[in-house]
């Protein structure tokens, strides 16, 4: 039963961190679909080194690329990818990476005549 009990745990403890680095990881790309540039979301995303939660879960630092163009169905839509990796160490003071996980998003490309010109 202790053995069980304590396999338990460690699953559970191993399925927050995955939900807390996909949560934050999902938040990025909906940033970026609303037509923030990375730059832009890095500033508005809570910071790990301020954040004991994300320091414990998240591997490394998450980070969202802008990949370029594609055109599906007619629409040219720009594309992105965001990439992070879960923390999967016992020891919440040493990082070992999981495996990491890549999101593609796509948004439609505004047409830069109906953009008001930069300040």
């Amino acid at each position: 039963m202790v053995s069980l009990s304590s396999t338990l745990m460690l699953q559970e403890e191993l399925a927050t961190r995955v939900a807390i680095t996909r949560n934050f990881q999902e938040n990025m790309t909906r940033l970026w679909q609303l037509g923030l540039s990375p730059v832009q979301i890095n500033s508005l995303m809570p910071a790990q080194a301020q954040n004991a939660l994300l320091q414990q879960a998240v591997h490394g630092t998450p980070a969202l690329v802008e990949t370029g163009l594609t055109t599906i169905n007619g629409v040219v839509m720009e594309t992105a990818r965001s990439t992070a990796a879960v923390n999967i160490s016992r020891d919440p003071r040493h990082e070992v990476e999981g495996a990491s996980f890549t999101l593609t998003a796509y948004r439609p490309r505004l047409i830069t005549a109906l953009r008001p010109p930069p300040p």
